[in-house]
């Protein structure tokens, strides 16, 4: 049981720590984006258009990143099965 909470808080601090250091690295490398209503609303194709966009240039830019907050998760998810 406590190794399964020590799993717990040490993938939750690799997402933590990668979700800061990625957006980190994107945000540098990016332009600065003109100021939009906030939200997604019902169903805008343009506006999900740019959501993925965005990802899949927040995958290409910071890979180590999204693998570490992958290893994060999978550390969570054994620590959860081991309670």
């Amino acid at each position: 049981m406590i190794l399964g909470i020590v799993l717990i808080v040490i993938g939750s601090l690799f997402i933590l720590l990668a979700l800061i250091a990625a957006a980190r690295k994107v945000l540098l490398r990016s332009h600065p984006a003109q100021p939009e209503p906030a939200g997604l609303g019902p169903f805008d194709p343009e506006k999900w258009a740019k959501l993925i966009d965005a990802l899949t240039s927040f995958v290409k830019a910071a890979p180590e990143w999204v693998l570490l907050a992958v290893v994060g998760g999978a550390l969570v998810a054994w620590g959860g099965s081991m309670l």
